[in-house]
């Protein structure tokens, strides 16, 4: 009885025009360590801006702060413990986002970018302080978008 081959089976080869058709998702890889330097930075602008949203814990933890501060709207200051609540809600996914661009993982890219486009949209009801999430959400933005498109064109 002969012995069947063991040797593996040569693979065919892929053309040239077809490696060249393939789509650029996910993004291609680039020599230069630029991009993920960006990335890196978007990270840490998320982790900061993660922390000065997670400062209000040091207020519901503290005794006898049982009404608004001075400093805020009217607006706000009639549901203040739901703001502080989203704040901190928006500083943990801040953080959680934060951590999985350096983990290097999509979902992170992902949050990073809608959590920063999310408080583009409402900063307006929280101005003169949206200020510094439109400076700092803006730029999460530029960091992780250029960091993971760094060649991509608009148009061919």
């Amino acid at each position: 009885m002969p012995m069947k081959s063991t040797r593996k089976k040569a693979v065919k080869p892929v053309s040239v025009r077809a490696r060249e058709e393939t789509p650029p998702f996910p993004a291609p890889p680039v020599s230069s360590r630029w991009p993920a330097r960006l990335l890196t930075a978007g990270a840490a602008l998320l982790i900061l801006h993660g922390v000065i949203e997670l400062l209000p814990l040091l207020m519901i933890a503290s005794p006898g702060v049982n009404q608004a501060p001075h400093f805020i709207f009217e607006e706000l200051a009639a549901n203040w413990q739901m703001t502080l609540g989203f704040s901190i809600v928006s500083g943990l996914l801040r953080v959680a986002a934060a951590v999985g661009i350096l983990k290097n993982l999509h979902w992170g890219w992902m949050l990073g970018i809608i959590i920063s486009v999310i408080t583009f949209a409402v900063l307006t009801f929280y101005l003169p302080m949206g200020i510094m999430d439109a400076v700092l959400s803006g730029g999460v933005l530029i960091t992780l978008l250029i960091g993971r498109y760094p060649e991509a064109k608009i148009s061919g």
